[in-house]
């Protein structure tokens, strides 16, 4: 199974799109011994709190996992990226749209979040089949209400995997400042538990038909990767908790695991660039989180809360030898549907990721 997200941290190379020198890139952060928060920063892990409320993202769609086209300046708006309180002049913060304008924020701050495409053209952008991303009320909204389409029902290339959703990403640094969507570098080590909670309604779904069917799902995804004292990646990390499966799709069927029924797919033999990586999605209507129905279309919305500190510990294995959750960077947080040949639109709203 391809993820896009996955692609970090080159991610944050491939959305810019100015032709300008080579980032001059900070060398990773070291080891920390301290379990303890910054003591200005409060449990709101993200720049953009309070559920998103300010217009500083970028789009970025990638064709497939190699290759990516210019944002879209529809999908593309940094115009209140200064408000956050974010760190300015921030390379990369000046982007070239596929229509050839430039945008950046006025400080030249970078954007709080990513609205990310896998599998489409940009040309599929705002069509059906295609892909789309609405701001549901106008920005006076608030926080920021999205409406995120995708639509491969009628496509070719029933293969080809296909995803829309918000990215949420951190650029491991030695001065371990937030320089992304993350207020500072946190560790995983920092926290007993990181919460997030989110307002959520499936709108719409289509299978191809019975026969053809292949999974369709909506998921949250959190990354972290452990880095030893030398500032060397050892391990990437990706837990996701499925808080919509319409088809009740199971990727993991292995008897012989005593959580066979709580694993929608699991993959802990990959290894990119010489990192090892340990990734799994969990059906979350099967973890006893007190999961909402949001598998059935629906005009209310409901609230998704859950700690993935549990779910961690549980699912994923212990840190690598020598190493401890408080080497463990966190580096991303994602929300997005994925399909490869049906239909799926849902709405989201009040998002927040919070560390206690």
């Amino acid at each position: 199974m391809k993820k896009i997200l996955l692609l970090l941290p080159l991610l944050i190379l491939m959305i810019s799109c100015e032709n300008q020198n080579e980032l001059d890139e900070e060398s990773i952060n070291q080891k920390t011994n301290t379990n303890l928060r910054t003591n200005n920063i409060d449990n709101n892990l993200l720049w953009n709190d309070n559920g998103i409320t300010k217009r500083s993202y970028i789009h970025v769609n990638h064709l497939n996992m190699l290759t990516h086209e210019k944002p879209l300046q529809q999908l593309s708006d940094l115009s209140e990226g200064d408000n956050l309180g974010m760190p300015t002049h921030i390379w990369p913060f000046k982007y070239e749209c596929s229509n050839g304008n430039y945008i950046s924020s006025l400080n030249e701050s970078s954007p709080s979040f990513i609205l990310i495409t896998e599998g489409y053209d940009n040309i599929n952008y705002g069509k059906y089949p295609g892909f789309d991303i609405w701001v549901q009320g106008g920005w006076s909204q608030n926080p920021i209400d999205f409406k995120i389409f995708n639509n491969a029902k009628a496509l070719g290339n029933k293969n080809q995997l296909r995803e829309v959703g918000l990215v949420f990403s951190h650029w491991p640094n030695n001065e371990k400042k937030g320089n992304h969507s993350f207020k500072e570098q946190f560790y995983l080590g920092n926290f007993n538990s990181v919460f997030t909670s989110f307002k959520v309604k499936l709108d719409d779904y289509y299978p191809k038909s019975n026969i053809e069917i292949r999974p369709t799902y909506i998921t949250a995804d959190f990354r972290f990767t452990y880095y030893n004292s030398e500032g060397v990646a050892v391990r990437s990390d990706v837990i996701g908790v499925l808080f919509s499966n319409p088809y009740n799709y199971d990727f993991y069927k292995n008897p012989n695991d005593v959580n066979h029924d709580k694993i929608f797919w699991k993959d802990f033999d990959s290894v990119i660039d010489n990192v090892p990586l340990k990734r799994i999605l969990l059906d979350g209507k099967m973890l006893n989180i007190n999961l909402p129905n949001n598998s059935i279309v629906s005009s209310i919305f409901n609230n998704v809360n859950f700690d993935y500190m549990p779910l961690i510990k549980k699912f994923l294995p212990s840190p690598p030898n020598g190493l401890t959750y408080n080497d463990a960077v966190i580096i991303g947080f994602d929300i997005y549907s994925s399909t490869r040949d049906g239909d799926v639109t849902f709405s989201i709203k009040d998002i927040r990721l919070l560390g206690n």
